[in-house]
């Protein structure tokens, strides 16, 4: 273990805060200044100090020659602004400074400047199907190894480092990692969108209307050898494969990719809706919950046309407290917003609310956190896709200046049946433990309702939870442990949910006939990979191909969507992973089909995952599976809402309402792939 040798740790404290700032106004020609970046993390710095730093014990540690770290006990900030924030810099900030992070501390980096994109090294096209890499457009003066871009990849890598090394290299637990970027992703004048003549743009477009062939013939392509200092060059060496390291952490940025942020004199948008966000909550609040805050700021803006993004990378936890990690809140939570004449919610069919219920759903109404106020309850009609209209809430005096929240209060669905015996008292606890919205529901005799999914024996001792479906023991809980009886109404109900997210459809699609999904299978990243097709929705591979040692297989996996229509609209895409523990991945977040940027291919295969993820039996075992579950839709979705850790249709409509057309679409499609001998 590595012990800390940059950071002043504060006497007596625990969690450290470890934040790297960057902010560029004064770009050299050719890119245009800016005006609000400095501004951006003066406010983020204010806030900092003002909620977790100490000013009265400021220390400054020299961390380069460059750049220093000033201390305000336990909070340690290292900005770098203009000329300072050169490539290599922000390279040193994070090797030299963030990675000096322990898993109870928390990472916070802040970017504030230009955003482009860039075509990347030919060796990334077979992962990067659209040519580019995203960018932050760092200052340089076009001096030897200073590079002007710094790609998503190059940004990854560090983020991994952080993640999972000491400063000396050595392998270390994860911080509690924050990712906040207000500036352009879009690449070319195409993709701006009208401004306020009040805001500039953070785009700086470096290469528009070329083609690939053209900036290769003007003043060539980045070289692989450029990037993280030669990570991706030493991977392409070894074995000709290339994968984009992961790291646990969440991302709020400014615009979606083919946006544009906003640039004012006073600061960005974004970073003022964030940090505006931060303040109503006092702390108290979860990342879900301050992106729909920022959101709402941001889209409220006068000129501004921004639409903020969240992405939770590597198993992040939306649902826990800004800044701390701890949990905070829960996914069934969504944002009711006022859309023309009408008050809609954020969910619908796509998280498991019936098309056509047979009674009303019933949604209780609040202010947004952290006051979570309950104002009263309302009915959902209309269910559409990823979208409801609010019916009979005329007495909630809903103002659209304002930010609320719905809670679904439960799912007109059949509940799981749960089969529950053994200790009286033991059964009397659980009762007075049980939620009605975990869509599970108390079974005493069988002989009564003929069978149930699940069981849980108490005896006095533990609560012993099964599946009956395929007999297997999933934990035994010990009843003396505090809340056990809570704790498992928890389980029960993320079997519930697994079971209901698994089992989502929507086989009236009208998209459903472009997406196709295979998977490539290897024995390692060297060896050739194995194309399993999807001719029914199982892929069995067999395993005596994947023999690593002793009989024991190893399988790396890689995802891939097919589309066969080659649609003339963007999608989004989310390959869930189902684990056999009952938790519900999304490793890699969102990917996105621009349709733009495949015109001129004859097909469009995307791989789903950067990374590659392995997966095997051990010497005594027979066969394993796992469940994916493909979701592609036509509008961003929070896919966030459908995640969870481990256990430690049609569309209906109202004739009298506007009509769901294919911008509020969806089609989810299961996979299940068995390694077997």
């Amino acid at each position: 273990m590595s012990n800390r040798t940059i950071i002043p740790k504060a006497p007596g404290s625990g969690k450290q805060y470890l934040v790297l700032l960057v902010a560029i106004n004064d770009y050299p020609s050719p890119v245009s200044a800016l005006g609000g970046c400095i501004s951006d993390v003066n406010k983020i710095e204010s806030y900092l100090k003002a909620n977790f730093g100490n000013s009265s014990d400021a220390v400054t540690t020299p961390i380069s020659e460059a750049i220093s770290v000033r201390s305000y006990g336990a909070l340690h900030i290292c900005r770098l602004e203009n000329e300072k924030a050169t490539h290599s810099n922000i390279t040193t900030g994070f090797r030299d400074f963030l990675r000096d992070s322990g898993p109870e501390d928390v990472v916070w980096f802040h970017f504030s400047g230009h955003g482009s994109e860039q075509f990347t090294a030919k060796e990334f096209l077979d992962i990067e199907p659209n040519g580019k890499d995203q960018t932050l457009v760092c200052y340089s003066r076009g001096e030897q190894d200073d590079f002007l871009h710094m790609a998503d990849k190059e940004l990854a890598v560090l983020l991994h480092q952080v993640d999972s090394q000491h400063l000396d290299g050595s392998p270390k637990s994860s911080p509690h990692i924050i990712v906040s970027l207000d500036c352009c992703h879009s690449g070319s004048g195409t993709r701006d969108f009208e401004m306020d003549p009040t805001l500039k743009s953070r785009n700086a477009d470096l290469i528009t209307g070329l083609t690939r062939k053209a900036e290769e013939e003007k003043q060539g392509i980045r070289d692989l050898n450029t990037y993280a200092d030669g990570y991706y060059a030493k991977q392409w060496n070894e074995n000709k494969q290339l994968q984009v390291p992961l790291s646990n952490h969440v991302l709020l940025s400014a615009c979606e990719s083919v946006q544009l942020a906003a640039d004012r004199p006073d600061g960005g948008i974004f970073t003022e809706g964030l940090i505006s966000a931060l303040k109503g909550a006092s702390g108290e609040i979860n990342y879900y919950d301050l992106y729909v805050r920022t959101k709402a700021a941001v889209q409220s803006a006068r000129g501004s046309q921004q639409s903020p993004q969240f992405e939770t990378i590597g198993g992040f936890n939306a649902y826990t407290r800004f800044m701390d990690g701890s949990n905070l809140g829960k996914p069934n939570n969504y944002q009711v917003f006022k859309g023309g004449t009408r008050w809609l919610v954020k969910c619908g069919a796509i998280h498991g609310i019936p098309p056509m219920p047979e009674k009303p759903v019933e949604v209780e109404i609040m202010t947004a956190a952290p006051e979570n106020k309950t104002l009263g309850t309302a009915e959902l009609t209309a269910i559409g896709a990823q979208q409801s209209t609010l019916k009979s809430f005329e007495n909630l005096g809903l103002d659209s200046g304002n930010t609320y929240q719905a809670v679904l209060k439960s799912l007109p669905a059949t509940p799981i049946l749960v089969w529950v015996h053994g200790n009286t008292s033991g059964i009397t606890a659980l009762e007075d433990a049980w939620e009605d919205s975990k869509q599970v529901k108390i079974v005493k005799s069988l002989d009564e309702f003929g069978d149930a999914q699940l069981e849980v024996e108490i005896t006095d001792s533990a609560y012993k939870v099964k599946d009956r479906r395929d007999g297997r023991q999933v934990i035994e809980w010990p009843v003396n442990l505090d809340n056990a009886n809570h704790t498992v109404v928890d389980i029960l109900g993320k079997m519930a949910n697994w079971e209901r997210i698994l089992g989502l459809q929507n086989e009236k699609s009208v998209i459903k006939d472009w997406i196709g999904f295979e998977i490539d299978v290897a024995k390692n990243p060297v060896k050739p990979f194995t194309t399993l097709k999807d001719p029914d929705n199982h892929l069995t591979a067999n395993a005596t191909d994947y023999i690593i040692k002793d009989g024991a297989v190893g399988a790396i996996l890689v995802p891939k969507l097919k589309l066969t229509g080659k649609p003339d609209q963007n999608l989004y895409v989310y390959l869930l992973h189902f684990r056999s523990n009952y938790a519900i991945s999304c490793y890699e977040g969102e990917v996105i089909y621009r349709s733009a940027e495949f015109k001129n291919q004859s097909a469009v295969e995307i791989k789903l995952w950067k990374q590659f993820r392995g997966w095997g039996l051990s010497p005594d075992d027979q066969s394993s599976f796992c469940h994916f579950k493909l979701l592609v839709t036509t509008e961003p979705f929070a896919y966030q809402q459908l995640l969870q850790a481990d256990i430690e249709g049609d569309r209906g409509f109202d004739l009298d309402e506007e009509p769901y057309n294919i911008e509020n679409e969806w089609y989810c499609k299961n996979i299940k792939v068995t390694l077997e001998r």
